[in-house]
């Protein structure tokens, strides 16, 4: 359960003679809530925190409620102060059906808050709006302050491109939460963005500047910039969750196949680099 899978304690070594820099003690906190940048290090904890004036009433009507209430954290990563702590509602991005875990992303100056959900191939689930009550929470990396919030029914495992939050199958603007959308090229009209990736897809996306990768199937890839959807290097399996590997410039996909009963002919690793 997510309860057993949290630490009460982060900390900071010297990687020079391994001394303990700064230490910070939570109650619950999800390892994979835990994001840096800029900086700061970026945490969520089950305690609550001590918000006073105009949120109190706000905060207190939420205890009341069935809303679980977190505390996300900022700290300076150099020196473990404590920058800011805010009370946020976490209401569909920590729990719910097929949840994992908690996890944070972090770019810009947005702490973008959501739940990690196993794939399972639950299109029935999905088509049927069962993931809707799915929610995800940007706040303010400088002082916690809430920027949007919204239920979006996402698949697997939100990624950040650009100034773009991808939420398999549809993109929003990092900054303000807004839905992404695109001309479709046979009727000419203005529809939401999606990015939908055929054939059987177990695992999450991964991606670079100008690239999305995912399993479709095969190994599946696709242009951001030209908007081409989703092309396949057959023959290969990616593995179950991500090990295809977008760094410096190449795509580096070791074998993650062996011991599956998925019938694909090769088991190798691959590297692609790019061609003009």
């Amino acid at each position: 359960s997510e309860r057993r899978n949290v630490s009460n304690l982060v900390f900071a070594m010297n990687p020079k003679d391994g001394s303990v820099v700064w230490t910070y003690s939570g109650r619950e906190i999800p390892p994979s809530s835990i994001s840096m940048g800029d900086g700061r290090l970026f945490l969520v904890d089950r305690a609550e925190s001590e918000t006073v004036g105009l949120d109190a009433p706000k905060i207190r009507a939420k205890k009341a409620s069935s809303a679980d209430m977190r505390t996300a954290v900022g700290l300076d990563a150099t020196t473990g102060k404590v920058l800011w702590r805010r009370s946020v509602d976490l209401t569909g991005a920590a729990g719910g059906r097929y949840f994992q875990s908690l996890s944070s992303i972090y770019k810009n100056d947005v702490l973008v808050l959501f739940g990690i959900f196993i794939d399972g191939h639950h299109w029935k689930d999905f088509l049927a709006g069962d993931f809707e009550n799915r929610r995800i929470v940007a706040l303010s990396g400088s002082d916690g302050n809430p920027i949007w919030s919204k239920n979006i029914g996402y698949r697997v495992r939100p990624i950040v491109v650009g100034d773009a939050l991808h939420a398999e199958p549809w993109a929003y603007s990092l900054y303000t939460g807004e839905q992404k959308t695109r001309t479709n090229p046979v009727t000419g009209r203005s529809e939401a963005w999606q990015f939908a990736r055929p054939g059987h897809h177990c695992g999450a996306p991964a991606a670079a500047p100008h690239t999305m990768l995912a399993r479709s199937y095969s190994l599946g890839y696709y242009d951001l910039d030209n908007d081409y959807g989703i092309m396949n290097f057959g023959g290969l399996r990616p593995g179950c969750w991500i090990n295809f590997i977008p760094a410096n410039g190449l795509v580096l996909m070791p074998e993650s196949a062996a011991g599956c009963m998925c019938p694909f002919p090769n088991q190798c690793s691959v590297m692609f680099k790019h061609r003009d």
